[in-house]
């Protein structure tokens, strides 16, 4: 998080970036998280609504054959200056209005592609049957099935929280780790069982090509496990406090 935001008088000065960002080249305002002092707490990042076209932002997009219509890019904020009111909550609530917007986003992942074979499946014939009818389908699928109720769990347990439960930086890491792991092993299993129709054009063997950005190597998902590992103490007393 080397985004941060500054105060000079009443404006709040921006300065950072962020890589490969959805609607980045196409979007009027980003909602950007930034740090607003030094150190790990979680009362230490703000959010801020910041117009793309304002004096000092940059908007890159990126060079890549994925992702057609996304609208993905690099946004460079460079010493941007903003009105006070563009600050959105309490400048000390950044990260937790983050790990709640974000539950949303990671409860979908893979429950679109799940459905979607499921119908498959139910639809396409083998020996005059459904192939959902399949033992050894149904028996994948329902493997699959179980990751994505997991997450949706944990999501259940961020959208509200135990007094006695993890940060919420904490819990904001686990999700979105949480999320992209579960991605990636629901969306190989629902293009396996897919067979050719998988492979076609905007087929899910080409979104799972793209979903692979959630767990590039030094990326996302192994910065947020680093997370997650830094408060291995904190997340076994809330286990013990909750059995």
């Amino acid at each position: 998080m080397d985004t941060r935001i500054e105060q000079e008088g009443g404006t709040l000065v921006l300065t950072g970036g962020k890589r490969w960002i959805v609607n980045a080249t196409t979007a009027d305002h980003a909602l950007v998280l930034a740090r607003r002092r030094p150190g790990d707490h979680f009362s230490h990042f703000c959010l801020l609504l910041v117009p793309l076209t304002a004096p000092g932002v940059r908007a890159e997009p990126a060079d890549t054959l994925w992702f057609d219509g996304a609208g993905i890019g690099s946004l460079h904020f460079d010493r941007v200056r903003l009105p006070a009111d563009h600050l959105i909550g309490s400048p000390s609530r950044g990260l937790a209005a983050f790990a709640r917007r974000i539950s949303a986003e990671r409860l979908a992942s893979g429950l679109w592609a799940l459905a979607r074979t499921h119908r498959a499946l139910t639809r396409r014939r083998i020996a005059k049957a459904p192939q959902w009818d399949n033992a050894a389908v149904r028996q994948e699928f329902a493997a699959a099935l179980i990751d994505q109720q997991r997450l949706r769990a944990l999501c259940d347990t961020v959208c509200a929280p135990a007094p006695d439960g993890p940060p919420p930086a904490v819990a904001a890491a686990l999700l979105k780790a949480a999320g992209a792991d579960t991605l990636e092993r629901v969306l190989t299993l629902c293009a396996r069982l897919q067979g050719a129709e998988a492979f076609e054009r905007g087929g899910l063997h080409q979104l799972r090509t793209e979903a692979a950005m959630f767990g590039i190597v030094g990326g996302t998902g192994h910065t947020l496990r680093d997370v997650v590992a830094d408060h291995t103490e904190v997340l076994l007393d809330a286990r013990r406090t909750a059995s």
